[in-house]
């Protein structure tokens, strides 16, 4: 029996390296099927970022020419307001003499000033030609304290309209302004949004790398595992069978021993006394 258990010990190796090569097969597999399921994700990352970023981009330029046409919309009300201003800001001096200068002439070139102190004092000469006083020191006084007068009080109402103006161009400007925010805010957020983006692209990348890692790094785990059995199974048939061998062939040798004693030594296996040698019997 010994001897047979040693031929069995010999069959276990061979299904023990079969067993070996099919775990190695089977990892071989795993990898690359692993390593495309990882690839695929990847391109799917990049396909998600490069359409969202390309979308969010369209959005972006869209909403940023929009922003800029309302606010050039109120560049004309803000220019025209912010002229107004400046020469209001010149009636009353803050500008300095020059300021005043710009503002007092700008204001004799106003359309009408010219026909409205010319029909005040026309009126005034008129009045002083039916009294017969038309040349005299008191009709050249009267018309340009009319004139005078009536420069006034008109400059009061444009020195008004120039408050006005400012008025209209600050609003102007205040929305212009709101608009160059939103612009701004537009700008912060397409910049988290891009982040955002990024941060969900990577968060793919790396989940397919653990995923990736986790495969694999089992898969030779697995294979470690299986393949230190299969060869802690064979060593043990190996010592099994070794020891039968032994057992065997110790075992022979004491059946030889043993059929030796019974037949009385070897003389008796080769034929008893006829190989016994007698001491008398001469040799010469």
């Amino acid at each position: 029996m010994g001897l047979f258990d040693a031929f069995d010990a010999a069959g276990t190796r061979r299904g023990m390296w079969a067993g070996i090569n099919v775990n190695n097969q089977a990892l071989g597999q795993i990898v690359p099927i692993a390593d495309a399921a990882k690839q695929e994700t990847f391109q799917q990352a990049t396909n998600a970022l490069q359409g969202g970023l390309y979308s969010l981009g369209q959005g972006y330029d869209t909403a940023r020419a929009e922003y800029g046409a309302a606010r050039d919309m109120y560049a004309p009300f803000a220019e025209t307001g912010l002229r107004g201003f400046n020469l209001y800001a010149d009636t009353l001096g803050a500008n300095g003499q020059a300021g005043y200068d710009n503002a007092v002439a700008s204001y004799r070139k106003s359309p009408g000033y010219d026909e409205m102190v010319r029909g005040a004092t026309d009126a005034v000469a008129r009045q002083q030609s039916a009294t017969g006083s038309l040349a005299s020191g008191n009709t050249l006084q009267a018309i340009a304290d009319r004139g005078a007068h009536l420069a006034n009080r008109e400059f009061t109402g444009w020195q008004a309209g120039l408050a006005g103006l400012g008025n209209m161009g600050l609003q102007a400007i205040g929305q212009q302004a709101g608009l160059t925010k939103g612009l701004g805010d537009l700008a912060t957020n397409y910049g988290t949004a891009q982040a955002n983006l990024f941060g969900q692209s990577a968060d793919r990348n790396i989940g397919a790398i653990n995923n990736y890692t986790g495969t694999v790094g089992g898969a030779f785990a697995n294979n470690a595992a299986q393949n230190s059995n299969l060869l802690l199974q064979g060593g043990r048939a190996q010592d099994a069978a070794s020891g039968n061998l032994w057992g065997a062939m110790l075992g022979g040798a004491n059946l030889l021993a043993g059929g030796l004693g019974r037949t009385g030594g070897l003389s008796n296996l080769f034929g008893g006394s006829r190989f016994t040698i007698d001491p008398n019997e001469s040799w010469t």
